[in-house]
């Protein structure tokens, strides 16, 4: 009786191993499935981050040149600033030479014009006082 049951546990082991063994199988095929599908999706990631690293580089090139060719812009544009500063400081003292050189003729002119009202004021005040005598010896007549 014991054999018999022994024997009996034995057959439902080996039809429970023989179904889990099935199943491991599958699991198993499933799991080399899902590792060449994880394979591939890498061995795709890994080309299209060589592609985007390529074009990084490339453009990280570009913003290189473009940099140097700012600068080289940069300098260009600071050196004719520092020409046409020159040149504007320049015509700039030129213009402040001819004010003063004006303010001085102004002030020769003023003083000059001064002399002559006075010169002239007086030359009136004659011909007046002469005026007034000639019309006082006729009205005295």
């Amino acid at each position: 009786m014991y054999r018999d049951t022994a024997e009996e546990i034995r057959g439902h082991i080996d039809v429970v191993t023989g179904g889990l063994r099935s199943e491991i199988r599958a699991v198993a095929a499933r799991l080399v499935a899902t590792n060449e599908s994880l394979d591939r999706t890498v061995r795709a990631l890994d080309e299209k981050n060589g592609r985007t690293d390529a074009k990084l580089d490339l453009t990280i090139e570009r913003l290189d040149r473009l940099d140097e060719k700012l600068d080289r812009r940069f300098e260009e544009l600071k050196r004719h600033f520092e020409v046409v500063a020159e040149g504007l400081g320049s015509q700039i003292r030129v213009v402040a030479e001819g004010f003063v050189g004006t303010n001085e003729r102004l002030d020769r002119f003023e003083v000059s014009f001064s002399d002559r009202f006075g010169e002239m004021e007086s030359l009136m005040r004659l011909s007046f006082g002469e005026l007034d005598r000639r019309i006082q010896t006729l009205a005295s007549r």
